[in-house]
Formats: C-alpha cells, sequence, structure tokens
C-alpha cells in the first residue's frame, strides 16, 4: 500500500515536471461573450478559461508566458503549456494575449514627482503616471522601491500596486531630487 503511494506521487512529480511549449499552430484562442479567452488545442482539448502569466514580468515581458487553466472558482488552476515568444504568434492571437497580460500586469509609468514625505514609516508621493495623477502610499522599505538597474525603478505600494519609472535620471530636476532621497 504504502508503495502504491509513492508511485502515484512519482506520477504526480513527474506530471508537473513536463514542460509543453506551444506555438501559434497549435491552439485557437476565442474572446468569450463574458470577455474572457478560451483555448483549444488540436481537436480534442478545450479550456473554457485560461490566464496568461509571465515567468519573468520584469526582463522578458515577451517570452516564457504560462497559458493556466481557470477553475469555476475563478482560481487559477494546472498549467496548460508555455509560449516561449509571443512575437512568434499570429498578430490576432498575440493581441489577445497581450490585452490579457496588460490586465494583469497593469503598471503606470510615473512621469512626474510632484511631492513625496516621508512620515511614520510611509513614504506618502503625489505623481503624474501614465494612468492619471495618483497619490501613492509606500511602507518605507528598500524592498518597496527596488533598483531595476541605474536608471530603471520599480515601486510597489502598499496594496501591491506597482509604478514603473524606466528612467528616472529623465524625470524632470525636481522630481530626480524628490526620488533620490528613497531610493
Amino acid at each position: 500500500m504504502e508503495e502504491d503511494k509513492q508511485e502515484n506521487k512519482m506520477e504526480t512529480i513527474d506530471d508537473i515536471a513536463v514542460l509543453r511549449f506551444l506555438e501559434d499552430k497549435d491552439i485557437v484562442l476565442t474572446k468569450t461573450k463574458g470577455g474572457f479567452l478560451s483555448l483549444k488545442i488540436g481537436e480534442e482539448e478545450e479550456y473554457k478559461r485560461v490566464a496568461f502569466q509571465r515567468a519573468f514580468p520584469l526582463s522578458r515581458p515577451n517570452e516564457y508566458i504560462t497559458i493556466r487553466e481557470v477553475n469555476d472558482k475563478r482560481e487559477l488552476g494546472k498549467e496548460i503549456g508555455i509560449i516561449l515568444n509571443i512575437n512568434d504568434m499570429s498578430p490576432e492571437k498575440r493581441k489577445l494575449i497581450e490585452e490579457e497580460l496588460d490586465l494583469r500586469y497593469h503598471t503606470p509609468v510615473v512621469l512626474q514627482v510632484h511631492s513625496l514625505k516621508d512620515e511614520y514609516g510611509y513614504i506618502y508621493m503625489n505623481v503624474n503616471t501614465t494612468a492619471g495623477k495618483k497619490s501613492i502610499t509606500v511602507p518605507n522599505s528598500s524592498s518597496n522601491f527596488i533598483r531595476l538597474s541605474d536608471i530603471r525603478v520599480l515601486i510597489i505600494d502598499m496594496d501591491g500596486n506597482r509604478f514603473e519609472i524606466p528612467d528616472y535620471k529623465a524625470l524632470d530636476s525636481k522630481s530626480v531630487r524628490l526620488l533620490e532621497t528613497v531610493i
């Protein structure tokens, strides 16, 4: 009996360890009436609702995109496969995938910092972004102002929202001066 459990466990591990790479010719993507994406692979494999996730959202946003099944409870289920590069997909499929990824990884770009105040363990910022004016509250911790390079900064606010500054040195002088106090 113990051997059966171990054998089943090994099969599960083997199943999990298999990577399935999907190409444009392998899949059919359809937008449902509810605005979700469904996926068909070949003639027999069909998923009513799927989600896309980036394996490397910051360094390789168009590569290694995983497709996962979404279950009836709207939770991510098993991984169906991986798209190596969405640029290799047809324009129609790429557009559908990019729209889904944009919803999941909405990261406004900070264009200007109007004010920045460090108070009681939090940093309060008023900024202009590509999504409009925002008030951002960030716990005062280096883990919330992430330097991705000498000039690129990722800010994660207390609600987990992300804001990107592709080149903080290219911002106006006041914004640079304010940011340099916290990064």
